[in-house]
């Protein structure tokens, strides 16, 4: 029994374990979120700045690189007015770039090497080409949109 009883209000609840069918939503979403959280997990060890094999070029080569969705976009805030990080594989020339935003109030602009980012690329190996696959499956990615000229401007933020 939930309330008091001295203010002449109280109730009373039946609670059950959920049947299969009623918990399958719940069930599959869980799934679902477990999954993106691997695939995070290890875009952060394969591509992120602990990855020793990464290098920041002065003038990145982007031509050529396709984007690769990795969920940031479903991830976004109402509340964020700046853009998404960004991942990109060149598999001609067996690279993949990370593009991180760095545009922001209090960043090191001197940093950013296209537009208002810092792009960083990583040779495509084994695990990375197996990742990308995986990224692609999870989040319906049958072709990549090519990268677009955003980076062309100095400051974007």
């Amino acid at each position: 029994m939930v309330g008091k009883l001295d203010n002449g209000w109280y109730f009373r609840i039946l609670v059950r374990p959920a049947t299969a069918e009623e918990a399958a939503d719940i069930l599959a979403r869980e799934e679902k979120d477990a999954r993106r959280r691997s695939l995070e997990r290890r875009r952060g060890e394969l591509c992120g700045f602990r990855a020793g094999d990464g290098k920041v070029p002065q003038v990145p080569d982007l031509d050529g690189a396709q984007r690769i969705n990795f969920g940031a976009e479903d991830r976004r805030s109402f509340l964020q007015h700046w853009s998404d990080d960004r991942l990109l594989v060149d598999e001609a020339r067996g690279v993949l770039w990370t593009l991180r935003y760095n545009g922001a109030d209090g960043d090191d602009w001197s940093l950013n090497t296209y537009g208002s980012f810092i792009a960083s690329r990583f040779p495509l190996t084994d695990e990375r080409r197996a990742l990308i696959v995986d990224l692609r499956a999870e989040y319906d990615q049958e072709e990549s949109a090519p990268a677009d000229a955003e980076g062309s401007g100095q400051h974007d933020g």
